[in-house]
């Protein structure tokens, strides 16, 4: 089961470029998502599509950004032997902070500069 989801989150590590058998280089990222009664929810997303993949590995740990994309449920066992819950997104959009004040400079930029 898939659905389309929006996060807001805070990355854990730098993104990570890797890339596929079919030679198809993706970005991996997670970002640790607020949750109720302070219990975060950890979100690893992958990205295929170029533009969108440049975007995310401009940012760095600790960065705050916005993804959207194809959300699914994710389970597995945790190091303490406690089974962990998460989401993992294949992301088709971002957004940032970094973004838009990148966008404001450039504007702001005389022609030709």
């Amino acid at each position: 089961m898939s659905l389309f989801a929006t996060a807001v989150g805070t990355l854990v590590q730098d993104p990570l470029t890797r890339t596929g058998s079919n030679g198809r280089s993706y970005v991996l990222a997670t970002l640790r998502l607020p949750g109720q009664d302070s219990q975060s929810i950890l979100a690893r997303l992958i990205i295929f599509d170029a533009r969108v993949a440049e975007t995310v590995l401009a940012h760095a740990k600790g960065d705050v950004i916005a993804v959207c994309g194809q959300a699914s449920l994710r389970s597995w066992d945790g190091p303490d032997g406690q089974l962990k819950h998460g989401i993992g997104i294949t992301v088709d959009s971002v957004m940032s902070a970094f973004e838009f004040a990148t966008r404001r400079k450039r504007a702001a930029a005389p022609a030709g500069d």
